[in-house]
């Protein structure tokens, strides 16, 4: 399986709740998604997480190709591949992430 490197954005308060648990709870996205927002671009989950927290925090995930699809919000193909390559959001499918 092919590992890709990505970001999750949050605010300082669920970053804890993440820290403590070890893992990332899965939620639920347009499309019927259920799973974990993730983005190939860093600066985008900075953006995401000071959106809600001026302290946002920002993990770096290595997450398998299998377990993300696209979001279907932000784009118009369902390859994953070429979503991370264009530096698309995509989500984690497998339930809770851990970190």
């Amino acid at each position: 399986m092919a590992t890709v490197t990505l970001y999750h954005g949050t605010t300082t308060e669920n970053a804890r709740q993440i820290e403590r648990d070890g893992f990332i709870q899965a939620g639920s996205y347009y499309g019927g998604i259920t799973g974990v927002a993730l983005t190939p671009r860093r600066e985008m989950a900075e953006e995401y997480a000071c959106d809600w927290d001026d302290d946002g925090r920002i993990f770096e995930l290595h997450v398998d190709i299998e377990d993300l699809v696209v979001d279907p919000e932000s784009v118009d193909h369902s390859d994953v591949e070429q979503a991370i390559q264009n530096g698309e959001s995509v989500y984690y499918i497998r339930g809770d992430l851990s970190i």
